[in-house]
């Protein structure tokens, strides 16, 4: 395994809190992308939740969420938002989606150090919303 942490083991199948993930490939071949987690070495707290393959596999670019939320949430997250792009929804950087999650909105912009990727942010819908 590389030194980043990863909640996917490279070699096999992981079971975690009732939670079955296939490695990297396994997901590459089967769904063309993967999702993956990387901490920060100086604040372990703070994870990167990202796609790898979209760009290739589906022509569009990766998501990433950089928030400090429960890691099944972001996956979760991130696998709704392919299966969207695979309906045809367009996730546009400026874009506000409200129907993934009860109360939260997913606020889609560029990320500031990838040009293939997209960085998804959560925040609090309001009655205005």
């Amino acid at each position: 395994m590389d030194s980043d942490f990863s909640l996917i083991h490279r070699e096999g199948m992981v079971k975690l809190d009732k939670c079955v993930f296939f490695n990297d490939r396994q997901n590459w071949e089967r769904y063309g992308y993967y999702v993956r987690t990387k901490l920060n070495r100086e604040n372990p707290t703070v994870a990167n939740y990202f796609t790898s393959g979209l760009l290739h596999s589906r022509g569009k670019p990766n998501l990433q969420i950089r928030e400090p939320i429960d890691p099944f949430m972001a996956e979760a997250i991130l696998h709704e938002l392919v299966e969207l792009m695979d309906q045809g929804v367009e996730i546009n950087p400026g874009q506000r989606i409200k129907d993934i999650l009860p109360g939260l909105v997913l606020e889609i912009s560029e990320a500031s150090d990838e040009s293939d990727m997209l960085t998804i942010s959560l925040s609090q819908a309001s009655l205005a919303d």
